[in-house]
């Protein structure tokens, strides 16, 4: 990723990008067509936690989806994901149950992270787990691959 490449994170629209169902995959596929045009040149995945712990179905699955969007001539576009720990899956939990399935799925989240071809958007999960993070308050930090400073630039007009 360049300074000058702009990404939409697609978190904006869904937390779910059903992997596993071509009409949805047909959709992402038909937004993401026209957002390139706009000028994006990447897109921010959210990957979606399932709800059976199978991390394997859910690597292929997300494979799946990168092939999708390859076949789809999309294979010029960069990709990032978060991977984060989440309520339901705490690393730090006191329970050695939940502490390994945590690690699972956040292996998982890597897994699919690669097999999406994509890079980890961790920057500003890092500084907010950070003691930097403390002294930031009343702030809204946009974790939208740009589109908040692009929006706020001045537009000319010609007639």
């Amino acid at each position: 990723m360049s300074a000058r490449d702009v990404y939409l994170s697609l978190f904006m629209f869904t937390t779910n990008l059903q992997p596993g169902n071509p009409d949805y995959t047909k959709v992402i596929i038909q937004h993401m067509s026209e957002l390139r045009k706009l000028g994006y040149s990447g897109f921010d995945l959210p990957i979606f936690p399932n709800d059976g712990g199978a991390t394997h179905s859910d690597v292929e699955s997300y494979l799946g989806l990168r092939r999708s969007f390859d076949r789809a001539g999309l294979d010029d576009l960069g990709f990032t994901t978060n991977v984060a720990a989440t309520r339901s899956f705490d690393p730090t939990s006191p329970y050695r149950e939940q502490r390994e399935a945590a690690l699972a799925y956040l292996k998982s989240r890597v897994d699919i992270t690669a097999a999406l071809g994509a890079t980890i958007m961790a920057g500003p999960i890092v500084f907010l787990a950070s003691d930097a993070a403390a002294y930031v308050n009343g702030h809204t930090l946009h974790v939208d691959g740009g589109v908040a400073e692009v929006l706020s630039l001045p537009v000319a007009v010609s007639s």
